[in-house]
């Protein structure tokens, strides 16, 4: 999951750059896209480091899943 963080931001940063080199509209409109891809993967990342968490006092069946009920 890292390396997608990894190459999704240096991708973004490639569409950025030809942007800054050609000013389409259609490249900044998907590199700007692209730090939604960037968004995405590090949520999933921090999802699922969490989840891999051992149990503890307050969550006696481990972090596997969230839940609303106290």
């Amino acid at each position: 999951m890292r390396r997608v963080l990894l190459a999704g931001t240096a991708l973004t940063l490639v569409k950025f750059y030809a942007w800054r080199l050609t000013h389409s509209n259609a490249v900044l409109t998907d590199a700007l896209e692209s730090i939604i891809n960037i968004v995405a993967a590090a949520f999933g990342l921090f999802s699922l480091m969490y989840s891999a968490r051992p149990k503890d006092e307050n969550h006696p069946y481990g972090h596997g899943k969230w839940s609303s009920s106290p």
